[in-house]
């Protein structure tokens, strides 16, 4: 409810911002830093910036982490089924690198609402393999593997896992941006429509998973549907990929676009359709030291998941209510609803992200009890 609440609102920011600046808008200059320049003043921008670099950036470094884990295994199986030589991760990691680099030099970012009905595509075919191979290679087992938990200790970890799954705040802006107007009309009701829908699948695949896999549920759960020689498992680690493949483009467009409007390192306006040599040269320094973070990840990638999610925490439910509230009369128009439902979304953002940060920094300085590749089973 709050990540519908909070999505919806930026929407409408955007598109008061829109009214707004009839000369000032361009199809792909709609983001976080042009709703905070309108609500705050100049030094909120910073933390704006700082917040949104942050969690887009961890994010897509996760996104190759989920690349490396799942694209490795099946290419190993489809070219080397004996084994694949030494390295050959490392090789995977740079190719996907290279791909996803290619993808973010393209200068009109329209291309990216094609991409997300695609990956929205591959999505729904990885979750239908996903279950149909569940229910071949290991059956669900209720009773012995849905136990119950033994401690809240993994619930601010929680948090910020929740919050990277079920939040895309700075992607919907993104799309919604670079979208025709008849689909920026009907785009809240839209976020609405999918959000509950997407709620509804994560659900039922997180108890799926578990009653499948029990204590067995690794890091990325994809690392469990790899049934060697299964024509299914191929097909389901093919299809995530390209979700990955589609979904990267998005989660890193709101960081370039923010560090070159923030820089001024784009063309003058009405040279769209071309890239400066600094965006080139900043995109490409973005791609390949995401790349470098992804590789040195290791056992430790749930725990930059967790400090990634918290930050995604504030951009999801600290900043959309500020700025709408900012954008549409203060807080003495809000009615009392509005008023009471806004505490609520800042107060679990705050106290969320907040202790989710802790959890996750505390556990990357925690000593390493296991060395191993970001896809194995937690220790």
């Amino acid at each position: 409810f709050f990540t519908v609440v909070t999505t919806k609102q930026l929407v409408y920011s955007a598109a008061t911002y829109k009214e707004l600046n009839p000369n000032l808008y361009h199809r792909h200059e709609i983001g976080f830093l042009e709703l905070g320049a309108m609500a705050f003043s100049d030094w909120a921008m910073y933390v704006i910036s700082f917040t949104l670099f942050c969690s887009q950036y961890i994010a897509v470094c996760t996104y190759l982490v989920f690349l490396h884990a799942t694209l490795t295994p099946l290419l190993a199986t489809v070219f080397w089924p004996s084994g694949a030589p030494p390295g050959f991760g490392g090789v995977v990691l740079v190719g996907s690198v290279v791909v996803e680099l290619v993808l973010a030099l393209a200068p009109d970012p329209s291309f990216m609402e094609r991409m997300s009905n695609f990956g929205n595509g591959a999505f729904f075919a990885s979750v239908i393999f996903l279950v149909v191979h569940g229910l071949i290679y290991s059956p669900p087992d209720p009773s012995r593997n849905l136990v119950a938990f033994e401690s809240l200790d993994g619930i601010f970890m929680c948090f910020g896992i929740a919050s990277f799954t079920l939040s895309a705040h700075a992607e919907c802006l993104s799309i919604f941006s670079t979208a025709d107007s008849v689909t920026q009309a009907a785009y809240p009701a839209t976020v609405e429509r999918v959000t509950w829908f997407a709620s509804a699948i994560y659900l039922f695949l997180a108890i799926f998973g578990y009653a499948c896999f029990g204590a067995g549920t690794q890091q990325i759960i994809f690392a469990n549907y790899t049934e060697p020689e299964s024509t299914l498992g191929l097909l389901l680690q093919l299809s995530i990929c390209l979700m990955i493949f589609c979904n990267f483009p998005l989660t890193l467009f709101p960081v370039h676009q923010m560090i070159e409007q923030q820089f001024g390192l784009g063309l003058p306006s009405g040279r769209k359709c071309r890239l400066s040599v600094h965006q080139v040269a900043s995109r490409f320094a973005l791609i390949i030291f995401a790349g470098v973070i992804a590789y040195g990840a290791g056992s430790k990638f749930g725990d930059i998941s967790t400090i990634g999610g918290a930050f995604v925490g504030l951009v999801a439910f600290v900043l959309p209510p500020l700025i709408y509230t900012s954008l549409h009369g203060g807080w003495a128009a809000q009615s009392w609803f509005e008023l009471s439902v806004n505490l609520a979304i800042l107060s679990l953002g705050l106290f969320g992200s907040l202790s989710s940060l802790a959890e996750g920094i505390h556990d990357i300085a925690a000593p390493i009890a296991h060395v191993g590749p970001a896809s194995e089973a937690a220790p």
